[in-house]
C-alpha cells in the first residue's frame, strides 16, 4: 500500500482479464481443457520447469517489465470495487 501502489491500474484486475491471463499462460504450459483436464496436465510438469516458464510467460506479456501474475480482482465481494473508486468514497484502512 506504499507510494499509491494499490491505485496503479496493474495492481487489481476482473475476475475476467484474471481468467484469461492464467488461462493462456496454461496454454503456455501446453496445458487445455476443463478444469479437472487442466489439473492432470500440471500435476505432469516439473515445478521448477513449470514455474520458469510461467515466469517468462508473464514477463513476455508485460508493456513496463512485469505483469503482475495473480493480481487481486474485483470479486463483488471481499473486493467490491476498484480501488480508486473506493479511494475517493473514503472506504480504506486509515
Amino acid at each position: 500500500m506504499q507510494s499509491g501502489s494499490v491505485l496503479a491500474p496493474s495492481s487489481i484486475r476482473t475476475k475476467e482479464q484474471s481468467n484469461e491471463l492464467n488461462m493462456d499462460m496454461l496454454n503456455s504450459l501446453g496445458c487445455r481443457g476443463n478444469a479437472s483436464e487442466l489439473i492432470e496436465c500440471l500435476n505432469t510438469l516439473d515445478p521448477v520447469t513449470a514455474t520458469t516458464q510461467a515466469e517468462n510467460y508473464f514477463y513476455s506479456k508485460s508493456t513496463n517489465g512485469y505483469t503482475i501474475p495473480f493480481a487481486p480482482i474485483v470479486d463483488n465481494f471481499f473486493i467490491d470495487d476498484e480501488p480508486i473508486n473506493l479511494f475517493k468514497r473514503g472506504k480504506f484502512k486509515k
